[in-house]
């Protein structure tokens, strides 16, 4: 006999209500299987392999070519794996959904779900336990009088439960009741290691929650961060999250440079103009007259005006540039770079832009302007004791306060903190 059923041939547990319908404790008593086929069926013996098989087509096919039961006792012995799960949880079928296996017409469809046709399979949702959990969570968090309490209870719990950690609904109510209510450091920095807090600077913009954040982890003398820290800076801006860099740039010194944001920066400028496409944009470091880094700061440069600057991008830009020790790039060297596929109206637009935002830390030291222009500007000795001192200090875990320890001039103080 063939049997034609809609997939998926079994009953979900995706609720409670379910799982009240199919318990013993509802049905007093579990009708079995009718299987008072003869013993002697013509089928018995005659069966290969496993008694049930469904092909792998849509809609799959239920093949019970030799009448894969042919008595009570078979059958017991074919469901008991099965059922193990069933009884371990104290469930078994509803009555309604069992029918009698003799008298079966040869070619007959079931609807998907049928509600008098049953295989033995009975499975629970994946996330009916991980849902509920998660919803009577944030109902406490919302409903409670000790808010603080409760997030001290769930980061316990996030630490062991995986699903907790992924769940943005939760990390969020936590912390806006810790920004709000919550002054001890200790309690802060335990929740902020429950969950991928990494993950959560380089996609939220919240830069107030964040500063609020790594104060706390600060004072409490843990590194909440524990790898990659100085590439989240150039990864916020990457992903156009301008005002958390320039707040990781007061806990940190200066960013890091990683392929994959290199490979990042080209993606998204590639995106909006189609024109520079990697093997353009590539072009200098395989010429190879331009290293990688060199070259992702032109890209950096690059991406933002494209995006449009704003200014949180040209602050961000700004404390990055006073942040590392790298020459200043010249127009000479965006043209030589890019005069390909961009404009020289665009390259001209471009630096522009870039002068305007380092503007303050020019050095003016040629005859004239046009000499300024071609030459890669070094950095000056102030700008180097600048990010030595910043380094010093981040590595010490000890910025920005270490800063004020320093007792230096408060313009001096200004300098470092990349304030001016």
């Amino acid at each position: 006999m063939m049997m034609e059923l809609m997939y998926p041939s079994y009953i979900d547990l995706d609720k409670a209500e379910n799982i009240v319908k199919y318990s013993f404790v509802v049905h007093k008593s579990v009708t079995c299987l009718d299987l008072s086929v003869c013993e002697y069926s013509v089928f018995k013996g005659r069966r290969q392999g496993h008694p049930l098989r469904i092909d792998k087509t849509f809609p799959p096919l239920i093949d019970w070519s030799n009448n894969f039961i042919s008595t009570e006792e078979d059958c017991r012995k074919s469901l008991t794996v099965e059922r193990q799960l069933w009884y371990a949880y104290h469930l078994d079928s509803s009555t309604k959904l069992e029918q009698s296996l003799r008298n079966v017409q040869s070619c007959q469809k079931r609807e998907y779900y049928s509600p008098s046709m049953f295989l033995s399979q009975l499975d629970t949702d994946y996330e009916l336990y991980e849902d509920s959990l998660s919803e009577m969570i944030i109902e406490t968090l919302k409903t409670s009088n000790q808010k603080v309490n409760c997030v001290r209870k769930v980061s316990k719990i996030m630490k062991k439960l995986v699903c907790l950690k992924k769940n943005f609904t939760i990390i969020s109510l936590c912390l806006d009741i810790l920004y709000e209510h919550c002054s001890d450091s200790n309690v802060v920095n335990d929740f902020l290691t429950a969950f991928n807090f990494q993950a959560w600077i380089v996609n939220i913009d919240r830069p107030k929650l964040l500063q609020y954040l790594l104060h706390h982890a600060n004072q409490a003398g843990h590194n909440v961060l524990v790898t990659d820290v100085h590439k989240l800076i150039n990864r916020c801006v990457t992903n156009h999250l301008f005002r958390n860099s320039t707040v990781l740039l007061k806990y940190y010194d200066a960013p890091g440079f990683s392929d994959s944001m290199y490979e990042d920066v080209i993606h998204h400028i590639a995106k909006r103009r189609p024109s520079l496409n990697d093997d353009v944009l590539t072009c200098p470091v395989k010429e190879g007259w331009l290293c990688k880094k060199r070259n992702f700061l032109m890209l950096q440069i690059l991406d933002i005006f494209f995006h449009g600057p704003t200014l949180s991008s040209k602050t961000a830009l700004s404390q990055i540039w006073k942040s590392i020790p790298d020459a200043f790039i010249s127009q000479e060297e965006l043209s030589r770079a890019y005069n390909k596929v961009v404009s020289p109206t665009d390259i001209e637009e471009i630096y522009t832009f870039y002068s305007s935002v380092i503007e303050e830390e020019k050095i003016y030291d040629f005859d004239d302007i046009e000499e300024y222009i071609k030459s890669c500007t070094p950095r000056s000795l102030k700008q180097t004791c600048r990010t030595t001192i910043r380094k010093s200090l981040s590595d010490n875990k000890q910025l920005p306060q270490g800063i004020q320890m320093l007792h230096l001039p408060r313009q001096l103080q200004s300098f470092l903190k990349l304030e001016i």
